[in-house]
């Protein structure tokens, strides 16, 4: 008959059938709309675009996503304000209501893609996870991506936070906005931990030790052993016998 799964369901719910509580408009630079996020009942998002006739098809499809409030955000970056980063539409839209800029990365926590920092170059970027985990490390993904991009980049942790807390609930346990500028005024610069820089020491420095050896001249005791060969010489059956032996 030519249906799609799209058409056996209302325009008004996605596939599973939650009711569509909340939406969230994403537009480009010049105020379009692109697509949306939408909230269902049962407490997920999925995304929808507009399919020309007045109605919606589910998925992104070939629509690069963008910011949130990104028309919004280009204005607040070229007056020179600072950007806060939280993780949801709903938080951006709890900060624009004490004055401040903010914008999120739709699809939730470690969606960040790499274009949306080119929108935040210049800009004084302060990124506020939930909190737990995987929006610590959201965020540490978001403030990698915009370190050499963005003015500044600040991780803040925000005081007193129930676990999964975010800064609308921060908001609405009393926070402020003087607390919150006041806090980011307090934060340092946000600098990536570095796991792989190398211990440096000076020959002269190293202390001589005598050698006990496992088996004598071939593999000492608490020392790291390369045992390197061909295949099929039979490194595994020696190894297998040095392990019986020493057992």
């Amino acid at each position: 008959m030519g249906l799609e799964i799209k058409n056996l369901f209302e325009d008004n719910r996605q596939s599973s059938g939650g009711e569509i509580i909340a939406t969230y408009d994403y537009k480009d630079a010049n105020g379009n709309l692109l697509f949306q996020v939408c909230r269902t009942a049962d407490k997920k998002f999925f995304q929808r675009r507009p399919d020309g006739n007045g109605g919606w098809v589910n998925g992104l499809g070939n629509v690069k996503p963008v910011l949130y409030r990104l028309p919004e955000l280009l204005q607040a970056v070229q007056r020179g304000e600072t950007v806060f980063i939280p993780e949801g539409e709903k938080d951006v839209h709890s900060l624009e209501k004490i004055g401040l800029a903010a914008t999120t990365n739709p699809m939730g926590a470690e969606k960040w893609r790499d274009h949306y920092s080119d929108w935040l170059k210049s800009a004084n970027c302060v990124i506020l996870p939930d909190n737990d985990e995987p929006s610590r490390k959201h965020a540490e993904r978001v403030a990698r991506n915009l370190r050499g991009r963005a003015a500044s980049v600040k991780v803040l942790g925000l005081p007193g936070l129930p676990y999964k807390g975010d800064v609308n609930d921060w908001l609405t346990a009393g926070g402020i906005k003087e607390d919150l500028l006041r806090l980011t005024a307090e934060a340092p610069e946000w600098k990536p931990e570095d796991k792989t820089r190398p211990v440096i020491v000076r020959l002269a420095d190293v202390e001589p030790e005598d050698v006990a050896w496992l088996w004598e001249p071939y593999v000492p005791e608490g020392k790291l052993t390369l045992l390197e060969g061909d295949p099929e010489v039979g490194k595994t059956w020696l190894t297998l016998q040095i392990a019986a032996i020493v057992t």
